[in-house]
């Protein structure tokens, strides 16, 4: 049996019961309906769900802002037993071409110090460390340091799809 390729949908407020599941699913304390419902109707929010060549049902998600030349990942999540999978990759790179299109000439994002699996991602995709917030997202034993991502956009080499997560 040959499996099919993960497929991207585009996200809008349709899936905002899909998205506010999926988040759960993904962080210690997920973003609910009411919490997602003004930011998907933000002007300039794009995101995409993603499904597994196995699923029938989205499997991971990414939400951004774009605003004039800059672009922000919101929030980026793959169900625990998917991540390691390419998935992250296909999602990143779903902004970096969105983002693109839109004329933005960077993206950044903030991810927690002790995530190292999305650290490492971002670091394969191009990103590099540009910022700290101290004390950022609060875990139950405590609050976490946000680490300030940044890529640039360059001419070519935009889009990093020999990576794979």
């Amino acid at each position: 049996m040959t499996l099919a390729p993960p497929h991207l949908e585009p996200l809008g407020l349709a899936h905002l019961d899909i998205l506010a599941t999926l988040h759960a699913r993904c962080f210690e304390k997920g973003w609910d309906q009411t919490a997602l419902r003004p930011l998907l109707a933000t002007p300039g929010v794009f995101g995409h769900l993603i499904l597994d060549g196995t699923e029938t049902a989205p499997v991971g998600f990414v939400l951004a802002r774009s605003l004039a030349e800059a672009c922000e990942i919101l929030t980026i999540g793959v169900v625990p037993e998917l991540r390691q999978s390419g998935h992250g990759t296909h999602l990143v790179n779903s902004v970096l071409t969105e983002a693109k299109r839109r004329g933005a000439t960077s993206v950044t994002l903030e991810v927690a110090d002790d995530n190292m699996a999305a650290i490492a991602l971002y670091h394969r995709v191009g990103f590099s460390v540009v910022g700290r917030r101290p004390g950022y997202y609060r875990r139950e034993k405590g609050r976490v340091d946000a680490r300030i991502m940044r890529r640039d956009a360059v001419v070519s080499g935009w889009l990093s799809n020999d990576v794979h997560d």
